[in-house]
């Protein structure tokens, strides 16, 4: 596959390679307005930062002044929006240490802790916390008793739209998620790969217990596929496990994809690593992802990858074809004709018409689908 320009330099952006002179191809014939832009969509803005601060005098002389200081400006917001979550984030260590909630952190902080060396290199936007569904309560109404407030509806609406695996809640406009299961069923990784396999790690200045690597990097891969990979911060994050990563690592990451039914989930998110970045993969794994025979649908992906948001049908196709048994692939027919908040908040009925929501969940889709028909033909 030949990228463009413009997408070289988003790969190098986010590339593990530290040599501090400018590539070849980068010059004064770049389109950087569509690079600010991407890099904003693919959220790789920090890195690309990163990297142009480290350029020669003279090559950042060819990039416009505008475009600098509007890179600077975004860079900025980006640390003070991030120092806002990790005080967010020492609150809620303290709460639930003091009262003996067990928690792990996941997502971005943990990609941040575990896998860059530049903590500030890895942007997240909220924070997610497991928890054991016993302490769910608990854990809530400490939440609620220091200033957290529900981020959505409560009431019936909340139990029926919201609470599958995870509540939400606000502080000072940062959203905070209380998860106590990865995701939503059959897209889930057996709790006890999660939490008999967890560590401890500093990150500024708080200590937090997170996943280890291996169910790090599938829960990474679980989460991207279900948005179809279309932000090349996944695939960073996978380049960097893999930099990380132990071949006992390899072993228990592989290991958990197979009691969960996603090994092909996880070899997706290996195979796109390779390709962007031309990562090595130990042998014995590359054998394996060989067998799982990604080749056709890591084509379609990765030439997705640079379009905008997938469509609600791409998000269909590629999480029903991961879906590696019939059983498996039932219950996520099953899962995507439930009622969700978007149909509530098309059309909102009092509780006793709940069952309506099972028949306009399906119109809904088909609207959308004739719609995305239409575009198409159009």
């Amino acid at each position: 596959m030949t990228f463009s320009v413009e997408q070289q330099v988003l790969l190098w952006a986010c590339s593990l390679d530290t040599d501090t002179s400018a590539p070849e191809w980068l010059s004064n014939h770049l389109d950087w307005s569509k690079i600010l832009y991407e890099a904003m969509r693919h959220k790789i803005l920090p890195m690309l930062y990163w990297r142009v601060q480290q350029l020669p005098e003279e090559v950042l002389h060819t990039i416009p002044p505008n475009i600098l200081e509007q890179m600077q400006l975004d860079f900025c917001l980006h640390v003070s929006h991030q120092a806002d979550i990790y005080h967010v984030l020492r609150i809620i260590c303290a709460l639930f240490s003091q009262n003996h909630i067990p928690c792990l952190v996941y997502k971005g902080p943990a990609c941040a802790g575990l896998l860059y060396d530049n903590t500030m290199l890895r942007p997240f936007a909220d924070l997610d916390l497991l928890i054991p569904q016993n302490y769910r309560d608990l854990a809530e109404k400490i939440l609620i008793q220091h200033g957290f407030d529900f981020f959505a509806a409560t009431g019936w609406v909340r139990d029926q739209f919201y609470s599958n695996h995870h509540w939400q809640y606000s502080y000072n406009r940062l959203l905070v998620e209380l998860h106590w299961e990865l995701s939503e069923k059959p897209l889930n990784i057996p709790l006890d790969c999660l939490w008999n396999m967890q560590q401890s790690l500093e990150i500024q200045d708080i200590t937090i217990a997170s996943f280890s690597l291996p169910a790090l990097v599938l829960s990474l891969c679980i989460h991207a596929k279900e948005h179809c990979w279309n932000r090349l911060l996944w695939i960073a994050d996978i380049v960097r496990w893999i930099a990380k990563a132990s071949l006992e690592d390899w072993d228990m990451a592989f290991d958990c994809a197979q009691r969960a039914t996603t090994e092909k989930t996880l070899g997706l998110g290996f195979c796109l690593a390779q390709h962007f970045f031309h990562v090595a993969i130990p042998e014995p794994y590359q054998t394996k992802i060989r067998g799982l025979r990604l080749q056709e649908l890591q084509k379609k992906v990765q030439d997705e990858i640079w379009n905008h948001d997938p469509t609600f049908f791409h998000k269909f196709k590629l999480n029903f074809t991961l879906a590696e048994t019939w059983p498996t692939r039932l219950q996520y027919l099953v899962r995507i004709l439930e009622p969700t908040v978007s149909e509530y908040e098309m059309l909102p009925m009092p509780q006793f018409a709940y069952p309506l929501y099972y028949l306009l969940r399906p119109i809904r889709l088909g609207a959308k689908g004739l719609e995305w028909i239409y575009d198409k033909v159009k």
